[in-house]
């Protein structure tokens, strides 16, 4: 049921309704977040973390700030596949 929730997600979150689209993303990245968390090894979310990790670490690179958060680089939801 977790891959079946989580793909449904990421497939809302490509919706043409933009409060529909921010909703679906918001709640893949929870899932995300809530499998890592739990020490879940659920299939995607390795790949997804580290072209997370390396999308932020550029945006990193580029701002000069000490910190980025998720909100300043573009999260593609399709890195999970």
């Amino acid at each position: 049921r977790w891959l079946f929730w989580r793909r449904r997600l990421q497939e809302l979150s490509h919706n043409a309704d933009t409060a529909v689209a921010e909703k679906a993303k918001k709640g893949f990245m929870s899932m995300i977040f809530c499998g890592r968390n739990l020490d879940y090894d659920v299939p995607g979310e390795v790949t997804f973390k580290a072209k997370l990790e390396a999308a932020m670490g550029e945006a990193l690179a580029k701002s000069g700030k000490e910190s980025v958060d998720g909100d300043e680089i573009d999260i593609n939801v399709d890195w999970v596949d």
